[in-house]
């Protein structure tokens, strides 16, 4: 039955097995574990080993070919302490356990900081599209305030021009404010008055002036001053025109 169903290989050749061999891309620190202890249970049971050796071949070559390196970085404090072999299985599971929770720690806290910058830069693409927005506005009613301006200024002008260039009646003329101008305070007192309120006729004509007639002739002219800024005092001069 055993030539039939049984192990064939011989102790030397599962010993050559188990020295080549290494931990899978793909299997799990159990299977690890698993694998190896089968190697040495068969070549115990051919006689390739003996019992006592056993456990310190197995913690060997479990920890020594991890494939992780920072999990048997963090359990060699265990393998140095010469635990069992199962005892430092049991220590380097628990170990695997503890960086897989870190690890998806880890990767929660960054999927949430991702997700909270992803949220600021929203936030922040946002205030700056709205002042973008206002920026435009601004824009706009500064123009139309501009253009308001320029407008008044155009109506002022346009009316400056149409008032100025308005046809004089009659021999009305208008005098300017020059240097022997004193506004109300007091009579003329240079060479040739010109007050405000004058009026002028041709030479032919007569002025009622203060209820007395006076015949204005050649190049004279009388005017009427205010004295006073009621106007209740006035006086006439006789200036040359």
């Amino acid at each position: 039955m055993e030539s039939n169903f049984g192990d064939v290989k011989s102790g030397q050749s599962i010993m050559e097995e188990f020295y080549q061999a290494r931990q899978n891309k793909d299997e799990d620190i159990t299977s690890w574990g698993i694998r190896i202890e089968e190697m040495i249970q068969r070549a115990l049971e051919k006689g390739e080993i003996q019992e006592n050796k056993k456990d310190e071949i197995l913690r060997t070559k479990y920890w020594k070919y991890l494939r992780n390196s920072e999990l048997k970085n963090a359990t060699r404090v265990f393998f140095e302490n010469s635990l069992t072999f199962e005892e430092l299985r049991k220590r380097v599971r628990r170990e695997e356990q503890e960086m897989t929770v870190s690890q998806e720690r880890k990767e929660h806290t960054k999927q949430i900081n991702t997700m909270q910058r992803d949220q600021q830069f929203r936030i922040l693409n946002d205030l700056t599209e709205k002042l973008q927005s206002m920026q435009k506005q601004l824009d706009v009613l500064t123009q139309e305030k501009v253009a308001r301006k320029d407008n008044r200024s155009e109506n002022v002008t346009r009316d400056y021009k149409r008032y100025d260039n308005r046809p004089q009646s009659g021999n009305r003329r208008t005098f300017s404010r020059g240097r022997g101008y004193s506004g109300n305070r007091g009579p003329y007192r240079g060479r040739r008055p010109f007050p405000q309120d004058v009026y002028h006729r041709d030479s032919n004509s007569q002025h009622h002036l203060n209820g007395n007639q006076l015949l204005l002739m050649g190049s004279m002219r009388a005017v009427k001053i205010p004295l006073s800024p009621n106007r209740n005092q006035w006086k006439t001069f006789l200036v040359e025109w």
